[in-house]
């Protein structure tokens, strides 16, 4: 056998095994890539059933007791509503308190009336309201208690009561 025909057979052997070393990978690789697909599935049915509480559920009704059928109550009668009546009550006639009717004759006027007169208000002690950022402050005095008189010129009062901070 010439040395060139050793080569060619030598060449062809070299290309046979790594055609066989190539189709060997291949085939590896395929069923690597199936095995991590197949993982990859089972991961996300895996996460989807514990997402869903599924084996959870079946092992409290695994290890619970069935539930007892309860028992329902026995069905009641209807009874029909009250028989209309004639309504009736005792009459109270009003008193009259300072010579008029009871009550506030509107309209309201605060303090006092005519020239000079002054506003009939007590206030709280004055508390500081501070915005949010500190940078804007504000001294205010609640409302306590308030006079007014009526149109016959009896006091009415307002009391109010003290605002939380």
């Amino acid at each position: 056998m010439a040395l060139g025909d050793e080569r060619r057979a030598i060449g062809r052997r070299n290309e046979a095994a790594r055609r066989s070393i190539g189709q060997r990978n291949e085939a590896s690789r395929q069923a690597a890539g199936d095995a991590m697909e197949r993982a990859r599935r089972a991961a996300g049915d895996r996460m989807e059933s514990d997402r869903r509480g599924v084996d959870l559920v079946e092992d409290i009704n695994r290890i619970s007791k069935p539930p007892v059928q309860r028992r329902t109550l026995r069905p009641i009668a209807p009874v029909g509503g009250i028989p209309t009546q004639r309504g009736r009550a005792d009459f109270k006639p009003r008193t009259d308190v300072g010579g008029g009717a009871a009550g506030l004759a509107s309209p309201l006027t605060e303090g006092e009336t005519g020239p000079g007169a002054v506003l009939a208000r007590e206030y709280y002690a004055t508390s500081t309201l501070t915005s949010s950022d500190g940078i804007l402050t504000l001294d205010v005095q609640a409302l306590k208690k308030l006079t007014m008189r009526d149109a016959n010129g009896e006091p009415a009062v307002f009391d109010f009561a003290e605002p939380t901070p």
